[in-house]
């Protein structure tokens, strides 16, 4: 099969947002496989995995900047809802209609959504570390707790950016360059120094907007779509030793109708840094048997 390079491109929304993604095209695939980041990320959390994924060769990839992120930058309303809205756009635009979708933390989440609303589009489920928000630890359960005074925060630092126009630059943050630091970091120091790097307000404040920020906090700690309208096979990755989801029972979910799988790896809710080969293997197995299964 031929394979395209990871192609960055543009595309204008209908309210004129500039939202930036990459795909890879291989020739004859039936699915692509969507790439959902989490909060105050971007679509460069994916670069390691296309480094060295399997799946270049048997599926379409796409990955993308969620509104509000990284070369998708935006200061107006963002949330599960208007990322579905944005993914279905770029999904008619690049002619693409059976996908498996696979999200990390609140992009597992938001691909939960976009499957419950779009049910026939999605062929699979990859969820790793979910912010299902009944299972949210530390600052992030808190961050619930205060849901409804967080809206009214965020309703007015909205107005105020618009008010004042306010368009500051934020640069694009490499995160495969972080991870390849941090590894060498946790390597000579300790583990637990990836949850100070990655879950610091502070560092993630120098990438995007606090408006953005909180608004990606909302959508985490928000409810759940119906579950019950999935009806795809579901793999979940979780990580033991998680700080920011209870890993327990998350099997209970689920429809027990429908495929499910559920790894665990040693890790602090960001396998994709803490063990890359380990987490891209798991991901390339489970579509490979799913492109399997569907061969007539």
């Amino acid at each position: 099969m031929n394979v395209a390079p990871d192609i960055n491109q543009k595309m204008q929304t209908s309210d004129g947002i500039c939202l930036s993604y990459s795909i890879s095209r291989c020739s004859n695939a039936k699915y692509t496989l969507v790439m959902l980041h989490g909060l105050a990320s971007n679509q460069t959390r994916w670069s390691e995995f296309l480094n060295h994924t399997e799946l270049t060769s048997r599926m379409n990839l796409l990955r993308m900047d969620l509104r509000g992120h990284g070369c998708s930058m935006s200061y107006g309303h963002i949330g599960h809802k208007i990322w579905q809205q944005d993914l279905n756009a770029m999904l008619q635009q690049e002619s693409l209609d059976k996908i498996i979708l696979v999200g990390h933390s609140m992009g597992a989440q938001l691909a939960l959504h976009y499957a419950a609303a779009h049910p026939s589009k999605v062929k699979g489920l990859i969820l790793i570390d979910p912010t299902l928000p009944k299972k949210l630890k530390g600052w992030l359960a808190i961050a619930r707790r205060l849901r409804y005074p967080l809206w009214f925060v965020i309703a007015v630092m909205r107005l105020s950016y618009k008010l004042v126009n306010r368009h500051k630059t934020y640069p694009n943050r490499d995160l495969h360059a972080l991870d390849t630091k941090t590894r060498k970091l946790m390597a000579r120091e300790s583990r637990d120094i990836i949850a100070d790097l990655y879950s610091s307000p502070k560092e993630d404040l120098k990438y995007m907007p606090l408006v953005n920020y909180l608004q990606d906090i909302y959508a985490s700690t928000g409810r759940l779509p119906d579950l019950s309208k999935i009806h795809c096979p579901v793999k979940v990755l979780l990580s033991k030793d998680s700080s920011i989801v209870d890993t327990a029972n998350i099997k209970d979910y689920f429809s027990p109708d429908i495929p499910l799988e559920i790894s665990e790896i040693n890790a602090n809710h960001w396998p994709l840094t803490e063990k890359p080969e380990e987490t891209q293997r798991i991901i390339d197995g489970w579509c490979l048997n799913q492109l399997a299964s569907d061969t007539p």
